[in-house]
């Protein structure tokens, strides 16, 4: 064998050391991330005539902000599962946690795009950036692709969508539909209106944009929201 086929052949051995050594850390990384877990559920206390007096909430000790909610779902409401994947991720039932539509959607429609038009998360990979925070660089999303295929393939698209439900932020420091239910309209999940249920689940796109408690707020939400466009939208979280 020549010197330069030695090199080669060295090049080629190292490159695939390299490779198979980037592969075991990215498999250990989301083994270690893909796991359903979420707060404890923060208690709302009420007078013995059933009047609010306070909730009981996580608080942030880096940011001082306080959260409420996490509560878990007994059952999955059929309507909540319906407007929530019809904004959220449409074709949650027919991939395994990465949507290669969606990818190949957004990859064209942000190509030379000034602003960034459309992102491609999946529920399962929300889950996995809301139980894990970091910032949104080419290599997190990785991860969340990664994690969120094993969390599909390890807990089921069910509890992952459950899971979804318990986590995403409602504005005004409420997480989860089963808070926010009981915050905004004072009622069960499964007691909620179709109206409900699709102004609700506008938010987690964007909570500060569409609170509800802001005129502003309620009329994006409420857009974002509409049954109508609903079950058009092909918008994911980014």
């Amino acid at each position: 064998m020549t010197l330069l086929g030695r090199r080669r052949s060295k090049l080629v051995l190292f490159s695939s050391l390299v490779l198979a050594a980037g592969a075991l850390v990215y498999a250990y990384l989301i083994h270690q991330r893909a796991q359903l877990i979420a707060p404890a559920p923060t208690p709302i206390l009420y007078d013995r005539s059933g009047a609010f007096l306070a909730q009981i909430g996580h608080a942030d000790g880096a940011g001082g902000r306080i959260d409420y909610g996490y509560w878990p779902l007994e059952q999955l409401p059929d309507r909540v599962v319906k407007a929530t994947l019809a904004l959220e991720d449409r074709r949650f039932y027919d991939h395994i946690g990465v949507d290669p539509y969606a990818i190949g959607r957004a990859a064209w429609q942000n190509f030379g795009a000034v602003k960034r038009r459309s992102g491609a998360s999946t529920i399962a990979m929300q889950v996995a950036r809301m139980q894990q925070p970091e910032s949104r660089t080419f290599v997190h999303k990785m991860l969340e692709a990664g994690t969120g295929v094993l969390l599909t393939l390890r807990y089921g698209r069910d509890a992952t969508l459950a899971q979804y439900l318990r986590l995403a932020p409602y504005g005004n420091g409420s997480h989860g539909i089963a808070h926010a239910a009981r915050l905004y309209f004072d009622k069960p999940v499964a007691d909620l209106s179709w109206a409900e249920i699709a102004l609700l689940s506008a938010i987690p796109q964007s909570p500060t944009r569409m609170n509800p408690l802001r005129p502003e707020g309620l009329r994006r939400a409420v857009q974002r929201g509409h049954p109508r466009r609903a079950g058009k939208t092909e918008d994911h979280s980014s």
